[in-house]
């Protein structure tokens, strides 16, 4: 047995599911830590950003509490980051939420990742999409909407 992957995961005010952690937290090569509001942002080999439930309240919470830039220092030493459902949009270049389904109307500029923009609107939708990175193509299944 060799050194655990370390993970860490923001514990933002707004998370999704914590239940998306049980399996990495239960593996025995895996060291999972929520990290809260405060404290120090330790080294990793992986950092994750759950789902939330407000992602521009969340986006703002991670800029406040020095997480934008230990991710993108992250990044710049071959570090890698998973973002789940909501922290996902957080990667593009903006976020829109003109009907202010999540908190109030307004627009925030997202980490700028990937280039790519996000309008928060009724409805959500899912759709079977085709991605193709080099020679390798993968299929995105839609996820279910617990709503």
């Amino acid at each position: 047995m060799g050194t655990p992957l370390r993970v860490i995961v923001p514990l933002l005010p707004h998370i999704g599911n914590h239940s998306d952690f049980d399996p990495p937290r239960l593996h025995p090569d895996v060291s999972l830590r929520f990290v809260a509001a405060g404290e120090p942002i330790p080294a990793t080999d992986l950092i994750t950003l759950p789902g939330s439930k407000n992602v521009r309240d969340d986006l703002a919470w991670l800029r406040t509490n020095g997480w934008e830039r230990a991710i993108q220092r992250h990044l710049r030493y071959g570090g890698r980051l998973i973002a789940i459902c909501g922290e996902f949009q957080m990667l593009g270049r903006r976020i829109l939420a003109p009907l202010g389904l999540e908190s109030g109307a307004g627009k925030s500029a997202g980490l700028g990742l990937l280039d790519m923009e996000t309008e928060l609107k009724k409805g959500k939708q899912s759709a079977l999409r085709n991605s193709r990175r080099g020679q390798r193509e993968c299929r995105l299944a839609p996820a279910r909407d617990p709503a």
